[in-house]
């Protein structure tokens, strides 16, 4: 799943793609 906010599921705020976060 990909957040546009910018913060993973169960994982501390981290951006990724300079988008949102990548979670598994």
């Amino acid at each position: 799943m990909i957040n546009e906010g910018g913060f993973h599921n169960s994982y501390k705020p981290v951006r990724t793609l300079g988008k949102g976060s990548f979670a598994t």
